[in-house]
């Protein structure tokens, strides 16, 4: 590793490259953020979260979660920290150290995730999940069996482990390849995955901002990895040349709101556009500046150099999104788009924090929903930029099933408390108690022309409730009527398997909520007391 060979997340052709020099070199310093203009944005963003908080919510799923206390903060949500619902996506090994399923349906998406944006949200390791005594640090050292051995998949996680590091026993971790097989790293070895995986690894994972901030962020917090620091500055400088291609797109787009004839500045936008990949959706120009930006930020927090021309470069892109947002905004389908909109908050907010803060505090920007100022932003109709032509945005045609709705409505009517369905997909609803693992449930599911009432066990260590499941289906036959099919699927879920009974799409409501319920009645006890017997409840 002793010679540094050039890295650069982007390849343009000649003509994009001198756009972008004109750019560069025509960049302002000491400039200052709108901060006016900022506050609109932020408040119509915050109303935004407010209005679909319970959406979000409800969709049950902690990569949406945490991204939410990424944009927004560790908020206050129906009288508690935002954080305490982790407490729904927390196991428990068989001695009781809690952890997060990784690289899993029912846990994270990408290793740490949660981690890593509840430090950029300042969250502390010691923090009290809903009152039971578990911690982000428990969380963090029982978390270390990580299913994915990508190299591009470890930024979240290296930034997390930076930032959490003074309180992480850990100190190696296992990874998993396609086929099962483990390996394990440890602290250095993880460096020179990461700086490896720069190279030669895809841009599929956030086009590797991620990955990039945990190594500036390892580099700058843990001792003894030195020697990475050649690399981290070379990743952060060639990361910040996506700034000057933002800007370019943006001033363009500011010749084609004063001049919609321009043929030239229009030809110029789609060069950069194709060149770059990132389309002529708003909700990517939002995305890539929140992440950039983030970068550049908190690599500023942690000591490292950035150039002058590249924190103005942030600023003017900030002040000439906002004032695209302030007019665009509502043309945007907020629920598909708050991943994005959430990175740029946080970014903006951390922009001004270093502007105007000797010592940044990471919990400023947090959102207060209470009492929110929603009162009526002016619409410029000319710097609405989707309705003129030179931004799209993300259309999402949503169905609604309304026999499938139906059903999980009646059912949860009747339905006890800790009997509700969880979620808001429109394809599946989950049931099942609190203290069970998030793999083991009941389900609602639509098929292909059939509905399904079902249990599902998704995760390897499930596996000894399968035989009980499986003798339990000839009574299961006899109790439950006028289903279509009534069987084990051993194929299901990585041959982790199912129990489903499906009905048709013309049985009754009543019907299929009875089915529900009364295998439900049939089963859980026992499923109770395996799972018990098995140290696999939180109770």
């Amino acid at each position: 590793m002793s010679q540094i060979t050039p890295w650069s997340p982007i390849q343009l052709k000649e003509e994009c490259w001198k756009i972008i020099n004109q750019t560069k070199n025509s960049i302002e310093l000491s400039q200052g953020i709108d901060t006016a203009l900022a506050n609109q944005v932020i408040n119509i963003s915050d109303c935004l979260i407010a209005e679909n908080l319970d959406s979000i919510v409800e969709r049950d799923g902690l990569p949406h979660l945490c991204h939410v206390i990424n944009g927004w903060g560790n908020l206050t949500y129906q009288g508690n920290p935002l954080t305490d619902l982790i407490s729904g996506f927390v196991h428990f090994k068989k001695n009781k150290q809690p952890y997060i399923y990784q690289c899993d349906p029912e846990g994270d998406f990408h290793p740490w995730q949660t981690f890593a944006y509840s430090a950029m949200a300042g969250v502390p390791a010691t923090v009290d999940i809903a009152q039971t005594g578990i911690t982000f640090a428990d969380l963090l050292n029982g978390s270390t069996q990580i299913m994915t051995n990508k190299g591009v998949e470890l930024g979240h996680m290296l930034f997390a482990l930076a930032n959490y590091y003074p309180h992480i026993n850990a100190r190696s971790f296992t990874f998993y390849d396609p086929n099962g097989t483990p390996q394990e790293f440890d602290i250095e070895q993880l460096m020179v995955q990461a700086v490896h995986a720069h190279y030669v690894g895809d841009y599929t994972v956030c086009r590797k901002f991620h990955l990039t901030e945990g190594v500036l962020a390892m580099v700058a917090k843990v001792p003894g990895l030195e020697k990475f620091k050649p690399y981290a500055q070379l990743f952060l400088t060639s990361q910040l040349e996506i700034l000057h291609v933002l800007l370019s797109v943006l001033r363009l787009t500011v010749k084609l709101v004063d001049n919609p004839e321009d043929t030239e500045s229009k030809q110029q936008l789609d060069q950069l556009r194709n060149d770059m990949v990132m389309s002529d959706l708003i909700e990517n120009q939002v995305y890539y500046a929140g992440h950039v930006i983030e970068v550049m930020g908190f690599a500023m927090l942690d000591g490292f150099e950035v150039d002058e021309k590249d924190f103005n470069c942030a600023i003017e892109i900030v002040n000439t999104l906002n004032k695209i947002l302030k007019n665009s905004l509502h043309q945007v389908d907020f629920q598909e788009a708050f991943l994005g909109l959430g990175h740029y908050r946080r970014a903006q907010t951390l922009l001004s924090e270093l502007i105007n803060s000797e010592k940044p505090d990471l919990t400023a920007y947090i959102a207060t929903l209470d009492n929110l100022q929603t009162h009526t932003t002016y619409i410029d109709s000319s710097w609405d930029v989707v309705a003129n032509g030179i931004f799209s945005v993300h259309k999402v045609q949503k169905e609604r099933p309304e026999k499938f709705l139906d059903i999980v409505e009646k059912y949860n009517t009747q339905a006890s408390e800790n009997w509700q369905t969880r979620g808001s997909f429109m394809h599946f609803r989950r049931i099942a108690p609190s203290h069970w693992p998030r793999a083991c449930h009941y389900e609602f599911l639509t098929l292909p022309s059939a509905i399904g009432v079902e249990i599902h066990l998704e995760r390897d260590e499930l596996a000894f409730i399968k035989p009980y499941l499986k003798q339990t289906i000839p009574q299961l036959r006899t109790e439950i009527q006028n289903y279509q099919a009534l069987d084990w699927d051993e194929e299901w879920n990585k041959g982790r398997g199912r129990l489903f009974i499906s009905f048709s799409e013309q049985t009754s409501t009543d019907i299929i909520v009875a089915a529900m319920q009364k295998l439900i009645e049939l089963t859980q006890q026992n499923i109770e007391t395996l799972l018990t017997k098995h140290c696999m409840t939180a109770a």
